[in-house]
């Protein structure tokens, strides 16, 4: 590694003493009172390395008292020869890239006043030897490095050490009570480790010379200490600031704040701290109170009033009670005010008014009554208002906070938006949370219709199962993002198709973004992989909710994608599924066909078995005999009733599926294409229809209807009377007629519904069958429709929803579309397939397939027998080989 990059380094400090060295990047040297043959090795050098440096200290730089490379990328091992430069008083190497461990041979260094060794990648122990040091080193700098082991009991033994900083490294073991013995300690640094046990009584010692420096400071934050905070502590009355946090202390606080005079910055939180308040006297530094995150209880200490310089108060997730101290409005320079998730009750007080000041000002979670004091409405440079997870009458603002132009964060405790918030031209982000963890929405709807175009970010917390939708707000038309993580929430298709097709995203799942507010009043969200600012027009975009992160996302949102709900990742499975049921439904229901087929076709006769002792039993009833016959003797006529007018459901719940999905993808592409096979669908229709009034075998006369559910639909192959033949004319008009025909499409296939139950036209004596029209219809209407809208349907739904795309298509929708599409061509080959293999003759499926096109210039009537009259009486006569015979004696389907 190189010791510097681009710029000249200054080696030696030329302020203290008198001769300087100045090494310059594209080789050439500079000397103040050198010989210069000393550093003509390094005329042409380019890059100065540690190993150089160790040759330099061992030759010209000897005589030298200040060794000072901070941050110049250095890299390697510390020599240990350093540590005969024994007129050093000055050290420093921090901020470079050295590794390896810290030489022992340093302790020789009797001059040594300061070493700097912090921001590198220093592995090992702080050195025993390091005790060793005379009563001249007074600054020892090790933070930000890699350093583990113990902190050793020798350290206590540097007579004047004045400032020991070891933090941000990976110390272990307990604080050595020797740490008592540093009389002179003015900072001491112990911060980012990994410490434990209790702190030593014997720290309240360091205070016999801390009171002479302005800056003396203790930090045992971020470590795993625990037990009670010794008594001894408070003797270091001259601290200018204490942090304690971030530990597993416990227990009572042990003494007064109130000889703290130097106090500027106290910090206890995330303890275990309990019993009441520490209590302050009147401390005329002490700038901010930080007790986040314990257990104290009982009222806020009214002493904390006599701080007049306080601007900061942090008193959140603790039990303190009782009603907000109006002395908190004396402050005149506080801009922090925190006191959420506590159990404070009451009102508000109005003497909040008076922090002119007042930044952010957060009292969730509490059981405070409202309305807000319209007095607030005067603190103008507020940024931060959270009221939330208290009763809702909290949340009723006053109008006049309209006020409050710089407001970019809100929390309120329901879903009620005030009115005048839509003419706000500061807020970024706004959140909702109900009192006791009860959700803030009272029906399925969340209306954020209210909220200003400059309001980018909406997060609605604890569990909500009945939200359905949400109704979103003007700036989502340039990019808004609402956090549902955790609520449980399932959003109705018509939200999902709005949040995919704009540009907003609906987080539901993974690493929760929270919303920060800098002192500046910029709003960022922040989670582990994200620290994103809501003032970025494209934040949205940027936004990382982790590895298990879902979202319905209409936005690029690339840490996302995979997670998008938008995009049906999970099309090709699901695609796969379907397809794989359809195609094991086909082979299976033409081989049930062929089996039943070929039961029937044998016609063996078999002997009446002998009754059973049940069928016997059930004789005995009352109108069980008649039951058994018109079951023994309906069962065939029964299924096949039954399977026709499964055939019809399908075929018009198919129709409007495809019908609900032109009406999904309208104003897309794929609408024009299903638009299209739609009406192919209906022309064939008409064609067939032109067909039909051409046809001389429609009913006339007076026509009624008759009710027969159990008319065969179709006859064997063999039985069937020749097509009508189409004369070169007819063909013509067909052509010319079609369009005329499509109100006729509508009354045929009416009547075919009505055919297909079992109602039937009867007109002179003749009973006419829409069998015919039914079987070309049904055929066409798969070819032309269905089979191209599953296929359109697929597609779409393996493209996915997105604003590229202009369309949203779901996994739901696609399953209840393409089942019904596959449904009836499913239907349509196991009909086919059927009348293949019970013909005569068996034949292929598709050659039934395509003679179905030709049932329509078949006739369609069936004659009944003379003695018919009633209509509840009709019989139809049925020949041996089950076809049916008109006056004429011609055979018809």
């Amino acid at each position: 590694m190189c010791a510097f990059k681009t710029t000249p380094i200054r080696l030696v400090d030329d302020v203290m003493y008198s001769t300087a060295l100045i090494v310059f990047p594209r080789g050439g040297y500079t000397e103040l009172n050198q010989d210069d043959s000393a550093w003509s090795r390094f005329h042409d050098s380019h890059c100065l390395t540690i190993e150089e440096i160790e040759t330099l200290i061992k030759g010209p730089l000897a005589p030298q008292q200040s060794l000072k490379l901070p941050g110049r990328g250095l890299g390697g091992t510390i020599p240990p020869a350093l540590g005969s430069f024994t007129n050093l008083t000055a050290i420093d190497l921090s901020d470079n890239n050295l590794t390896g461990p810290i030489p022992p041979e340093l302790s020789r260094l009797r001059r040594l006043v300061t070493l700097k060794l912090a921001g590198n990648r220093l592995t090992g122990g702080i050195p025993a030897e390091f005790g060793n040091f005379s009563n001249n080193l007074a600054n020892l700098f090790l933070s930000g490095n890699r350093l583990s082991g113990p902190l050793p009991p020798s350290i206590g033994i540097i007579p004047r050490l004045v400032t020991l900083d070891v933090s941000r490294n990976q110390l272990s073991g307990s604080i050595p009570p020797t740490i008592g013995n540093l009389s002179y300690l003015g900072t001491l640094q112990l911060a980012d480790n990994q410490l434990s046990g209790r702190i030593p009584g014997e720290i309240g010692d360091l205070g016999g010379a801390v009171s002479l420096f302005p800056t003396s400071g203790l930090n045992l934050s971020y470590n795993n200490l625990s037990g009670p905070i010794p008594a001894s502590l408070g003797r270091l009355t001259g601290l200018y600031y204490l942090d304690l946090s971030s530990n597993g202390l416990s227990g009572a606080f042990p003494f007064s704040f109130a000889k703290f005079l130097k106090l500027e910055f106290l910090d206890l939180s995330y303890n275990s701290l309990s019993g009441p308040c520490p209590t302050f006297g009147k401390l005329p530094l002490l700038g901010a109170i930080l007790l986040r995150n314990n257990g104290f209880s009982g009222p806020i200490s009214s002493s904390i009033g006599q701080c007049p310089i306080l601007y900061g108060l942090d008193l959140r997730n603790n039990s303190f009670s009782g009603p907000i101290p109006p002395a908190l409005g004396s402050f005149r320079i506080m801009d922090t005010l925190l006191l959420s998730d506590n159990q404070l009750t009451g009102t508000v007080p109005v003497e909040l008014a008076g922090l002119t000041r007042l930044t952010f000002l957060g009292i969730a979670g509490n059981n405070l009554t409202g309305p807000m004091p319209a007095e607030l409405a005067g603190l103008l440079k507020l940024t931060l208002l959270d009221v939330s997870r208290n009763p809702a009458s909290l949340g009723n603002l006053p109008s006049n906070f309209s006020r409050l132009h710089n407001l970019t964060q809100l929390s309120l405790p329901g879903p009620d938006i005030p009115a005048w918030l839509r003419s706000s031209r500061s807020l970024r982000a706004i959140s909702f949370a109900g009192a006791q963890g009860g959700c803030p929405v009272r029906g399925r709807e969340l209306d954020l219709s209210l909220l200003p175009q400059t309001c980018k970010y909406v997060s609605l917390r604890d569990h909500c199962p009945r939200l359905r939708a949400l109704r979103l707000w003007d700036a989502c038309d340039s990019g808004c993002a609402i956090n549902l993580i955790g609520t449980r929430a399932r959003l109705a298709r018509r939200t999902r198709e709005e949040v995919c097709l704009g540009r907003a995203s609906a987080f539901l799942q993974g690493d929760s973004p929270d919303f920060q507010t800098g002192r500046d009043g910029e709003i960022f969200l922040q989670n582990r992989q994200v620290n994103l600012s809501l003032f970025d027009p494209d934040f949205v975009d940027r936004v990382d909710l982790g590895p298990d992160g879902e979202a319905y996302t209409g936005v690029s949102f690339v840490k996302v994608q995979r997670g998008n709900l938008c995009g049906n990742s999970e099309a090709l499975t699901v695609i796969f599924i379907l397809y794989s049921v359809f195609g094991a439904g086909a082979l299976l229901g033409s081989a049930g066909a062929w089996l039943l087929a070929r039961r029937l076709r044998k016609q063996v006769p078999k002997p009446e078995p002998r009754p059973s002792t049940w069928v016997t039993f059930l004789k005995r009833l009352p109108y069980a005999e008649k039951v058994v016959t018109v079951v023994s003797t309906k069962a065939i006529p029964t299924g096949v009733y039954l399977w026709g007018v499964l055939g019809l459901g399908l075929t018009y719940y198919d129709l409007g599926t495809d019908i609900l999905v032109l009406r999904e993808l309208y104003g897309a592409w794929p609408f024009w294409v299903g638009l299209a096979s739609l009406l192919a669908s209906v022309v064939a229709a008409a064609i067939t229809a032109t067909i039909v009034l051409l046809h001389k075998g429609l009913p006339s006369g007076h026509v009624s209807f008759t009710f027969d559910a159990f008319l065969p639909r179709s006859l064997p192959l063999k039985e069937r009377a020749p097509p009508l033949p189409l004369s070169a004319g007819q063909s013509l008009a067909i052509l010319v007629l079609w369009p005329l025909a499509v109100p006729l499409v509508l009354l045929l296939d009416l009547l075919g519904v009505l055919d297909r139950v079992g109602v039937h036209i009867k007109a002179q004596g003749t009973v006419f069958l829409m069998e015919p029209w039914l079987d070309a219809r049904g055929f066409l209407d798969t070819l032309l429709r269905s089979v191209p809208s599953v296929i359109l349907q697929t597609v779409v739904y393996w493209l996915g929803s997105s604003r590229s795309t202009r369309l949203y298509f779901d996994e739901v929708l696609f399953i209840q579309s393409s089942t019904g599409a596959l449904s009836t061509m499913l239907y349509q080959i196991i009909d086919a397939s059927w009348e293949a293999f019970y013909s005569p003759r068996p034949e292929y499926p598709w050659n039934p397939v395509a003679r179905r096109l030709s049932n329509v210039k078949r006739s369609w009537k069936v004659d009944k027998n003379e003695d018919v009259g009633e209509e509840d009486s009709l019989k139809l006569g049925v020949s041996s080989n089950a076809g049916f015979v008109d006056k004429s004696g011609d055979l018809y389907p």
